[in-house]
């Protein structure tokens, strides 16, 4: 064999490997980028969400994509939380992109965590993984003070010298009041809303117990009042709402044009307060607002009534903190006030005691 044929077989030979050591080369120097969104800034345990993502071929060669595993942050084996798109074998060239969603419900317990929800993704050359932020928000349970306050009329009307000394919390449109007078427990609601419905309704749930269940149990205690002014109460058998009838507890309402108020009495009894010993209740409080033809809006404190109302783990509570559930202690300046009236009311009849006796 001359030699002018060796060398062309040897450059053939060599061309050949270096064409086959050089294509994965190549194909290392691929960009390929995965990004995306959740159709909702945060979200609350129990809701269901979307997450929208793309993928994208920067180049300089077209790829094939193969398949997409997805794991949420509360992935497990046990009880899953991963999903996987196979036999995409789909060819996405350069400057070209795949789209596709995914959609996904999160745990209503201990298990609803955020963070970030992973891409693994196949292509021909490779593997990448890629993530999308996931944000949950488990709401935290601030307590309600029962402040000592004044006694107040139970008329529907909320007064502003009667419920001055109540504490109070807002949320969409409504202000709740509440005090205690060491009998009762009040509440009033202040509702913006000009428009009638039959819907219309604010609710109190209390987890009397405050044991916190992940599920609703026997001493949760739901009390309704419509705009109309019916009164409705239930409570809990084999784990659901029933209605049952009132007692313990009464409601009246006062309707305008352009709002309406609820004053709500509830004796101690009915809650399992006893006076001068402290005790925390698990409370919820919600508003049904009705709308033209369609289901009524809820709102509720704290927020997220769909993935809370029957899960008294998520309620908040209500305590009477620094009062145990009786007036407040007198101040000091009143206590000397007594004790010179009592003094002066002393000495006063122990004179006309002894006036008598001489």
């Amino acid at each position: 064999m001359s030699g002018k044929r060796v060398l062309l077989i040897y450059l053939i030979l060599f061309v050949t490997t270096f064409t086959l050591a050089i294509t994965p080369l190549a194909k290392s120097f691929l960009t390929v980028s995965l990004n995306g969104y959740t159709d909702k800034l945060q979200y609350f345990p129990g809701e269901t969400g979307t997450v929208y993502f793309w993928i994208y071929n920067w180049g300089p060669e077209p790829i094939i994509l193969k398949n997409i595993t997805i794991y949420y942050p509360w992935y497990s084996p046990i009880w899953g939380g991963n999903r996987t798109i196979a036999n995409i074998d789909i060819v996405i060239s350069k400057d070209g992109n795949y789209s596709n969603t995914d959609s996904f419900t999160i745990f209503n317990d201990s298990r609803a965590v955020g963070g970030n929800i992973e891409f693994h993704t196949v292509y021909d050359y490779g593997e990448q993984m890629d993530v999308i932020p996931l944000d949950i928000v488990v709401p935290e349970s601030p307590s309600l003070i029962a402040v000592y306050g004044s006694t107040p009329t139970i008329d529907g009307t909320i007064n502003v010298h009667e419920w001055s000394d109540a504490a109070s919390l807002s949320f969409n449109n409504t202000k709740v009041f509440v005090k205690q007078d060491g009998t009762n427990l009040y509440f009033g609601f202040n509702n913006s809303d000009d428009q009638f419905h039959d819907d219309d309704t604010v609710l109190i749930q209390f987890d009397v117990e405050y044991d916190g269940g992940l599920t609703l149990q026997p001493d949760d205690i739901a009390m309704l009042v419509y705009r109309n002014g019916t009164l409705l109460e239930a409570n809990v058998t084999g784990g659901t709402w029933t209605l049952k009838e009132v007692s313990g507890w009464t409601a009246v309402v006062n309707s305008t044009l352009d709002m309406w108020q609820v004053e709500f009495n509830i004796t101690y009894h009915k809650i399992n307060v006893v006076a001068g010993v402290e005790k925390t209740i698990g409370v919820m409080f919600a508003r049904y607002r009705g709308l033209d033809g369609t289901s009524p809006e809820v709102f509720s404190w704290p927020p997220g009534y769909t993935e809370i109302y029957a899960n008294p783990s998520m309620w908040s509570a209500i305590t009477s903190a620094g009062y145990n559930w009786i007036p407040e202690f007198p101040s000091l300046p009143i206590l000397l006030l007594l004790m010179i009236a009592t003094l002066l009311t002393v000495t006063v009849h122990r004179r006309r005691i002894d006036e008598a006796d001489v």
